[in-house]
């Protein structure tokens, strides 16, 4: 009896372990491939991506818009314009705060509407100190990715008198042939 009693007490304490190491730690927020190489490139300036929290909640919009009849070609008037002013909004705090503080590279900041996100060059320290911040939902390393796709690939070229293989598999040459040729028709 005193056997499962603790082996349930076992299973309990393991279940809520995970749920308290998610609350303990913001460093969640950190993208794993950056938080694994920030302890090798601690004197380094990173490009990060910072995408804060206030996100248009898109389905939301969908179905007002919907319920509301909204032509498409006013939605995406309307669209860009509450983007662009939930980013202006929420942004705002954000970008005072990296301008003023001595560890990021001024220049470098550049807020995106689209995403809500901000991107820029800051220091080692910096990155955990954002990360704790509640207007913050990600960080995430700003890289250049690598095309692995570099084959070269040439036009296709064309004989002078020959019939192309689309024309072919319609049997174009066989109406050309009995004098049909599409000319006055619109498609």
């Amino acid at each position: 009896m005193q056997k499962i009693f603790y082996i349930i007490i076992c299973f309990q304490l393991i279940s809520i372990f995970p749920v308290k190491a998610q609350v303990i730690f913001p460093d969640d927020k950190i993208a794993t491939k950056l938080k694994t190489e920030r302890s090798d490139r601690q004197s380094e300036q990173y490009h990060i991506h910072i995408v804060l929290s206030d996100q248009l909640d898109f389905k939301q919009w969908t179905e007002y818009h919907d319920k509301m009849n909204t032509p498409f070609d006013k939605r995406a008037v309307f669209l860009n314009r509450e983007l662009k002013n939930l980013a202006t909004f929420s942004q705002a705090p954000m970008l005072e705060f990296l301008q003023s503080h001595p560890g990021v590279e001024k220049n470098s900041v550049k807020p995106h509407w689209i995403a809500n996100a901000i991107s820029c060059k800051v220091s080692f320290d910096l990155i955990t100190e954002l990360s704790k911040r509640t207007d913050v939902r990600w960080i995430g390393e700003n890289v250049l990715l690598a095309n692995e796709y570099t084959e070269c690939v040439n036009a296709a070229t064309q004989a002078p008198d020959a019939i192309e293989k689309g024309l072919a598999a319609i049997n174009a040459p066989a109406m050309w042939a009995l004098g049909y040729t599409g000319y006055g028709q619109i498609a």
